[in-house]
């Protein structure tokens, strides 16, 4: 539970400011929500939501967060549907904003039918449909994974 509270109060604190999530990943923070991504559905759910909110509009995160195991965890989060692959679908948008996060989502197995697939949930076609666009976004090679 306090695993749960933290990542709400992280997310919370970056909403809408880079410089937060900039002092959130200063402290460790990254690493420390990717470390909770494989928790159980509800704590990682949490730590996805907080990993969104703090890669938002911020580069530096995004390498940071594909360089502590991100994307493939949360691929394997997709799996599962529901809110948690609604909050993992988000965590992905904002990696594939950066130019090497769309190529290392692109390139994990399953990624692209995965979010494809989410497009038949009403619970998560939104956030799959923006992760397929930022995934495709200014590259030939993305578009055709």
């Amino acid at each position: 539970e306090c695993a749960a509270q933290a990542c709400r109060a992280l997310m919370n604190i970056a909403l809408g400011s880079p410089a937060s999530g900039t002092a959130i990943a200063s402290a460790g923070g990254v690493e420390r929500l990717v470390a909770l991504l494989p928790s159980d559905a509800s704590v990682g759910a949490k730590a996805a939501d907080a990993l969104a909110n703090v890669l938002s509009s911020n580069d530096p995160n995004r390498v940071a967060a594909r360089a502590a195991g991100a994307v493939p965890l949360l691929v394997t989060m997709l799996r599962g549907g529901g809110e948690a692959a609604s909050k993992a679908a988000d965590a992905l948008t904002m990696i594939a904003g950066e130019t090497g996060g769309r190529a290392a989502v692109a390139a994990q197995t399953d990624a692209i039918r995965l979010l494809v697939g989410l497009l038949s949930s009403v619970e998560c076609a939104a956030q799959a449909c923006r992760a397929l666009m930022n995934i495709a976004h200014g590259s030939p090679a993305t578009r055709t994974a």
